[in-house]
């Protein structure tokens, strides 16, 4: 219902418009009423209605200045002034301040009824136009995150990125997302390695975006950061702010939080705290972000060396007879969401040869590694919303690898499992690719006679990035946007000027350009020919 306030000083005309009218029927509900400008005032601002109804003249603040005043205070008020008054100097003012509708006295029910309707159109359009424009700026939001999310992860995880430059829209994204200082933390569930004992699949993604939802609620929406998925029960939070000092104040408030959270855990009887957190340094640009995270990832397997070592001293076996292997699964996992087989060969080489060269503790030390490992793969269907129809249960695949008598079967069996998800990546990659390259084109085909169509239009349609649309539309056509939309262009052009009379220019805006010289000249340089020489060559072969 559309909220209706009524200021009149006649009671009969104030009472009969409330109780003559439909007004549920049509859409409306009177939420407050009242006799003069002044109290108008004070009930509009209390009630906030869409629209009023008002008379001009009425005691301690005429109706046009109570208008005014609502006009500045929200000028989306809706204004319908009802006057005994057809004074031209009256209308004028009454336009001045918005009015919808000027109805003089003696009011026509029918009148009034009319005035609604088209109350009630304007405020649904209105309404349409603002859920739109919410839920494009959702949208652009959404993408804006998704791209700074990949952005952070690409360089954090791939030391080669450091320095180089990306094309096109997104090269501007990432230069100012990257001109920033950074301090990565990793957090990960203290007692993650406890609970997970035994669980499935299912078990561990329901563990896994429950810690999501507890990392949310810790950090509050006060504190700003870019998240990234790690492993089961560990997130990547990003900080940056263009201000050092800035920076170093909002990771003060994470330290807080940090000494709050291990209060509590010693409380719950010496636990450890439900939260761990590694940090980097503070870091600027590429460098210092890709810096940041390798130094919260060492902190945090100096960590977990400090930990094994006490776990077999305890055991009365030796704590320095080895090194702990200190591979970071996360590139292999990457590569295997790439979905390309070439990466994952090269990630996994890496891993056999960090074994070979370091020592392991025991059988039971590689079976933890290519647990860890496993575990990070376990995540991975979930992000595509789809179980690779031959992988079968994650459980029963984990038990087959491990139970490998050898070394070297093990970590066969745990290739395989990689190549096997990866495919299942490239395959849906490769079918996303399609479906919003489909709607990019059918777009495309559609507004092609729009001069203004932009990169970005389209994009935003297809729900992608714009710097993902040019990508995919090089991979899969070899041509730029503008190529593309050129041979669209011109495809149309040659139906337009065989089946019709249409003139060249109006071909050339039928087409989307505003220039008809513009227009022979991109036609010639594509068919050889111009228009009109074409279309008469056209006509002879026909």
């Amino acid at each position: 219902m559309w909220k209706v306030v009524i200021v009149e000083d006649e009671d009969l005309l104030r009472n009969g418009l409330i109780q003559a009218i439909p007004w549920q029927e049509m859409g409306f509900e009177v939420v407050g009423d009242t006799d003069n400008g002044k109290k108008g005032l004070e009930l509009i601002r209390e009630k906030n209605p869409q629209v009023v109804f008002t008379d001009i003249r009425m005691a301690q603040m005429d109706g046009l200045t109570m208008a005014e005043k609502v006009a500045e205070w929200n000028p989306d008020i809706r204004l319908v002034f009802v006057s005994g008054y057809d004074e031209f100097s009256y209308a004028m003012r009454a336009l001045k301040v918005g009015a919808v509708e000027y109805i003089l006295k003696p009011i026509r029910l029918e009148e009034v009824k009319a005035t609604l309707r088209k109350l009630a159109g304007l405020l649904e359009e209105e309404r349409s136009r603002r859920q739109d424009y919410d839920k494009l700026k959702k949208l652009e939001e959404y993408n804006a995150g998704q791209m700074r999310q990949e952005l952070y992860r690409s360089v954090i995880y791939d030391s080669e990125l450091i320095g180089k430059e990306t094309g096109g829209e997104s090269q501007a994204v990432s230069r100012e997302a990257l001109e920033r200082f950074f301090e990565v933390l990793i957090v990960e569930r203290g007692d993650f390695a406890s609970v997970s004992m035994g669980t499935d699949y299912i078990g561990m993604m329901e563990q896994d975006h429950a810690f999501e939802g507890m990392v949310k609620a810790a950090f509050g929406e006060e504190l700003e950061y870019t998240m990234i998925r790690g492993s089961a029960c560990e997130r990547i939070l990003v900080f940056s702010d263009r201000e050092e000092e800035a920076l170093l104040e909002t990771l003060r408030q994470v330290q807080a939080l940090s000494g709050k959270w291990e209060l509590e855990a010693a409380k719950a009887e010496g636990t450890a705290p439900f939260f761990q957190m590694d940090s980097g340094t503070v870091g600027y640009g590429r460098e210092g972000l890709h810096q940041s995270y390798q130094d919260a990832r060492k902190a945090g397997q100096r960590r977990y060396q400090e930990e094994w070592k006490r776990f077999f001293a305890g055991r009365g076996e030796p704590a320095e007879g080895g090194s702990f292997i200190s591979y970071d699964r996360e590139p292999l996992l990457e590569a295997v969401r790439s979905g390309s087989r070439e990466q994952i060969e090269t990630e996994y080489a890496k891993l056999e040869e960090e074994l070979g060269n370091q020592k392991i503790f025991s059988h039971m030390h590689l079976i933890l590694i290519v647990t860890s490992i496993f575990e990070g793969l376990s995540k991975l269907p979930e992000e595509i919303g789809r179980i690779p129809e031959t992988s079968g249960n994650p459980m029963e695949e984990y038990q087959r690898i491990i139970s490998s008598g050898k070394r070297s079967e093990m970590l066969a069996g745990l290739k395989e499992y990689c190549l096997m998800l990866g495919d299942c990546f490239g395959e849906t990659k490769e079918t996303r690719m399609q479906s919003s390259l489909k709607r990019a084109v059918g777009y495309m085909q559609q507004e092609y006679g729009n001069e203004q169509l932009m990169l970005a239009d389209v994009a935003r349609h297809a729900y992608i990035s714009s710097s993902y649309l040019s990508m995919i539309l090089k991979k899969e056509t070899g041509k730029t946007f503008i190529e593309y939309l050129t041979d669209i262009r011109m495809e149309h052009a040659k139906r337009l000027l065989l089946e019709t009379e249409m003139k060249n220019y109006e071909v050339a805006q039928a087409c989307g350009f505003a220039n008809a010289t513009y227009f022979s000249t991109v036609f010639k340089s594509v068919t050889g020919l111009s228009p009109s020489a074409w279309r008469r060559e056209a006509e002879i072969k026909d």
